[in-house]
C-alpha cells in the first residue's frame, strides 16, 4: 500500500507539473522531498526507480530509433540527389564544352564566310568597276557608230539620188539597150553619111555579143542571113572573093557546131535511155529480191506447220508465188472436168515455161519417200497430152527406185518428168544473194532427164 500510494503520489505530481489547464506550472518537488514523501520509511528502492526511468527511455528509444531512421532516408534521399547532382553537372559540362567547340566552329565558319563574303564583295567591286569601264567603252563604241551610221545614211541618200538620176537616164536609153540597132538608125537619120556599113556591122555585133544571152535569137538570124548569102555584086570588086571565102569559112564552122550539136544530142539521148533502162532494171532485180525474201519467209514457215492438209495446199501457193516471181509461172493450181459429166478428172498443182517448153507441175509433202503409185498418176497427165507438155515433180521427201525407174521408161513414150526434192528450193532461196537462179536449176534436170536419161539429178548449184 505504501508503495502504490508513493506511486500514485508522484504520478499526481508529474500530472499537476504538466497541466496545461492551470494558470501557472506546478513547480516539481526535488527528488529528495518526492522520496520522503513516497516513503514511509525515508529511504528510495532501486526498484522504484527503475520502474519510473523505463517508460521514459521506451520513449525516447523509439524517437531516437524514428529519427535514425528518418535520418537513413533522408541521406539516402540527398545521396540520391547528390548523384544526380552529379551527374547533370557531368552533362552541363559536357554540353558547355560542346558548346563551346560548336562557337569555336561557328566562329571559325563564320569567319570563313566573311573572308568568301569579303572575296565576292572585292570580286564585285571588280566587276562593277569592269562593266562600268565596258560600259563606258561600248557607250563611246556606239557613239562612233552612230555617227558612222550618220555618215553612212547620208552618203546612201547621195547614192539613191544618182541612182534615181541614173534610173531615169536608163529608162529614157532603155528601148536602145535591149535594141541596140536603133541607136545605129539614130545616127543614120541625123547624117546618112557620117557612118560606114562596116562601123555598123560592128557596132550592132558587139552590142548582140555583149549580152549574147539575151540576144540569142538576134544572132542565130545574123548568122543564118550570113550562111544564106549568094549576091556579092554590093563588095568592092578586090573584096568579092575575100567576102566568098569568108562566108564559104561560117558555112563551114556552122556546119561543124551543128554535127558537134547534134552528136552531143543523140549522146545525151542515147546516154538518158540507157540510164533509166538500167535504172528499170535495178528496180526490178530489187523489187524481185523483196519479193523472194517475203515468199522465203512464207516457204520457211511451212516447216513449222503441224496440219499436213494445211501445210500441203499452203505449199501449192507458195511455189507458185516462186514460179512468178522468176517468170515461170504460166497459170496457177486448176481442175480439169470430165466433158461427160464425170466431176473433176485432173487436179494441176501449176504449170510453168522453159525455154519455150510447158511443164506441169505437181507437188507432194509426205512423211515417207514417194514411190510408182505417188509417181503414175502425174506420168499419166502428161501422157494424155502428147509432146504438147512436160513434167515437173517437186517433193519432200527422197524416191524410190522403182519411181525413178518408171520415169526413166516414160521418156521412151515421150513423157519427160524431171524429178525435185523441196530441198533444192530452200537452196536456191538460200543463195539467191549469191545468183542462185531457179530457172537454170530446172533447166539442168530437164537436160540431164532428155540427154542422160537420168529424171533425178541432184542440183548441186
Amino acid at each position: 500500500m505504501t508503495e502504490e500510494h508513493g506511486s500514485q503520489d508522484s504520478q499526481a505530481n508529474k500530472e499537476r507539473n504538466s497541466d496545461p489547464s492551470s494558470g501557472t506550472p506546478t513547480p516539481e518537488l526535488p527528488d529528495d522531498s518526492r522520496r520522503q514523501t513516497g516513503t514511509t520509511e525515508g529511504t528510495t528502492k532501486p526498484e522504484q526507480a527503475n520502474d519510473d526511468i523505463k517508460p521514459f527511455e521506451k520513449r525516447m528509444f523509439w524517437l531516437t530509433a524514428t529519427g535514425i531512421f528518418l535520418a537513413a532516408i533522408t541521406a539516402t534521399i540527398f545521396w540520391g540527389q547528390f548523384k544526380e547532382m552529379i551527374s547533370q553537372t557531368d552533362m552541363l559540362s559536357i554540353s558547355a564544352r560542346q558548346a563551346r567547340r560548336d562557337s569555336e566552329n561557328g566562329d571559325l565558319r563564320a569567319q570563313q564566310q566573311i573572308s568568301e563574303l569579303q572575296r565576292q564583295a572585292t570580286a564585285a567591286q571588280d566587276g562593277v568597276r569592269i562593266a562600268a569601264k565596258e560600259s563606258a567603252q561600248n557607250a563611246v563604241r556606239i557613239e562612233r557608230q552612230l555617227k558612222l551610221l550618220q555618215s553612212q545614211a547620208e552618203a546612201n541618200r547621195d547614192q539613191a539620188d544618182a541612182a534615181l538620176k541614173s534610173a531615169i537616164a536608163i529608162q529614157k536609153q532603155t528601148e536602145i539597150s535591149e535594141r541596140p540597132w536603133l541607136s545605129v538608125n539614130l545616127k543614120l537619120s541625123i547624117k546618112t553619111k557620117s557612118i560606114s556599113k562596116f562601123t555598123i556591122a560592128r557596132e550592132i555585133l558587139e552590142r548582140l555579143n555583149a549580152k549574147k544571152d539575151n540576144h540569142l535569137r538576134e544572132l542565130r538570124e545574123v548568122v543564118r542571113r550570113v550562111t544564106e548569102f549568094e549576091d556579092f555584086s554590093t563588095c568592092w570588086p578586090g573584096d568579092q572573093l575575100k567576102a566568098k571565102g569568108l562566108i564559104a569559112e561560117v558555112r563551114r564552122v556552122v556546119d561543124v557546131k551543128d554535127a558537134f550539136t547534134r552528136m552531143r544530142m543523140e549522146r545525151e539521148t542515147e546516154a538518158n535511155r540507157v540510164k533509166a533502162a538500167t535504172g528499170l532494171k535495178i528496180r526490178a532485180v530489187q523489187q524481185r529480191k523483196e519479193k523472194i525474201q517475203a515468199i522465203s519467209q512464207d516457204f520457211f514457215a511451212l516447216f513449222s506447220e503441224a496440219d499436213a492438209h494445211k501445210r500441203g495446199k499452203a505449199l501449192e501457193g507458195v511455189l507458185n508465188r516462186v514460179f512468178a516471181a522468176y517468170d515461170m509461172l504460166v497459170r496457177e493450181s486448176f481442175t480439169v472436168k470430165g466433158a461427160c459429166g464425170e466431176g473433176v478428172i485432173e487436179q494441176i498443182d501449176g504449170v510453168v515455161e522453159i525455154d519455150g517448153d510447158l511443164f506441169l507441175v505437181e507437188m507432194k509433202w509426205w512423211n515417207k519417200p514417194l514411190g510408182t503409185n505417188e509417181i503414175s498418176p502425174h506420168l499419166v497427165r502428161v501422157y494424155g497430152r502428147g509432146a504438147q507438155a512436160k513434167g515437173i515433180f517437186i517433193s519432200y521427201t527422197d524416191y524410190t527406185d522403182a519411181a525413178i525407174d518408171t520415169c526413166r521408161q516414160a521418156l521412151a513414150g515421150g513423157a519427160l518428168v524431171a524429178l525435185c526434192k523441196l530441198q533444192e528450193l530452200v537452196m536456191i532461196l538460200d543463195k539467191y544473194d549469191q545468183g542462185a537462179d531457179l530457172k537454170t536449176m530446172l533447166r539442168a534436170k530437164v537436160h540431164a532427164a532428155l540427154l542422160d536419161k537420168k529424171p533425178w539429178h541432184e542440183f548441186l548449184g
